[in-house]
């Protein structure tokens, strides 16, 4: 009778080494893509990135490296930026007319600079556009929880010091940010 229990002791010491195993191997192809952050270099940003994709195990884990905190603490954290990103939020939306000839100089900076952005709490996802009629035209769309979260959260913080160094010389004349929300009655997903 002990000699089976040894024996399944074994068998389960042996199934979780293998899953230990198997999550490394998981968690390195994820960090190689870029989609889980390096060990120590975890931010808020990379949790939500996680929720987003529906990874809610990986986002619990990435929030306790990053915070330190409990499995629960992790998971009701988890809950509620998955609650708050199923929320409407906001769309920002800045027209940039370049200063003529300054495009590539412009998307290497811009390159640089979305890193400052995508770091800031309530910011969910960006992008920028380049306008096929018009040289030096770009228009940059970034969506965020909240205005508030764009307009005390961003442009109060030191990091929008680092963006207006990066880009701001660019734009001639400089733009106007306007904020929008979804008419919910007049609004289909995006196909993707």
């Amino acid at each position: 009778m002990n000699g089976m229990w040894i024996e399944l002791g074994a068998a389960v010491l042996g199934l979780l080494a293998l899953h230990a195993l198997w999550q490394q191997w998981q968690l390195r192809g994820l960090r190689r893509q870029g989609l889980y952050p390096a060990r120590g270099q975890a931010k808020p940003a990379d949790v939500q990135r996680l929720v987003q994709a529906g990874e809610r195990l990986l986002a619990m884990r990435c929030h306790r490296e990053l915070y330190g905190s409990s499995l629960r603490e992790a998971r009701d954290a988890v809950q509620a930026l998955s609650e708050n990103l199923a929320a409407p939020g906001i769309l920002e939306t800045a027209p940039l007319q370049l200063r003529p000839g300054s495009s590539a100089e412009f998307e290497k900076a811009f390159a640089q600079a979305q890193a400052l952005i995508a770091a800031m709490p309530g910011y969910r996802g960006h992008e920028l556009q380049r306008c096929l009629e018009r040289p030096d035209h770009y228009l940059l769309l970034v969506r965020w929880d909240s205005v508030a979260h764009h307009e005390q959260g961003f442009r109060q913080s030191p990091e929008y010091q680092q963006w207006r160094a990066l880009l701001h010389h660019f734009y001639e004349p400089f733009p106007t940010v306007l904020h929008y929300e979804a008419v919910p009655a007049c609004t289909a997903p995006l196909p993707t």
